[in-house]
């Protein structure tokens, strides 16, 4: 894997190191096995301490807390590859807090499927039911009827059941 180029100095290098950082932690782990994926997950934790430090000293006030949404769901999405659904949870609970400073509802609804993922794999049915049951609520506006979250939703619901 290639490593992203030194740090930067300029607020907007800094903004676009921490997001390539952020997306090379997450193909550090993204086409391996689980078990690859959890022997790679050292060098994906050290990219995204990395980006954090960057995303705090480059981004402030509501597009701060959105890539700190984006930020979680990314070591969501990292954790859950490398098989550590438990600590999938806080980092998806994270990304919504995240995500929903700028009300971007899609983006959450995104993050709390991934939860649900997890919570099933966990075998926590009620915990995923309610995280389904807040994904309608984000998403119970009928622009977001064709969402892939709502579709997600209705084809869980029976195994939820």
């Amino acid at each position: 894997m290639r490593r992203p180029r030194p740090a930067p100095s300029t607020a907007s290098a800094k903004r676009h190191r921490s997001r390539s950082l952020r997306e090379a932690a997450r193909e550090t782990v993204g086409a391996s096995s689980t078990a690859e994926a959890a022997e790679r997950l050292d060098t994906a934790r050290a990219l995204m301490e990395e980006s954090r430090e960057l995303l705090v000293e480059s981004f402030s006030g509501k597009d701060r807390a959105w890539e700190r949404g984006a930020w979680h769901d990314a070591y969501a999405v990292i954790l859950g590859r490398a098989g550590h659904d438990s600590e999938v949870v806080p980092y998806c609970e994270a990304a919504v807090e995240g995500y929903m400073a700028k009300d971007d509802r899609q983006a959450a609804a995104t993050a709390l499927t991934r939860m649900v993922r997890s919570l099933i794999e966990l075998d926590e049915r009620e915990q995923a039911r309610s995280a389904c049951d807040r994904i309608r609520e984000l998403l119970a506006d009928p622009t977001w009827e064709d969402s892939d979250a709502l579709a997600f939703v209705e084809e869980m619901a029976p195994r939820l059941a």
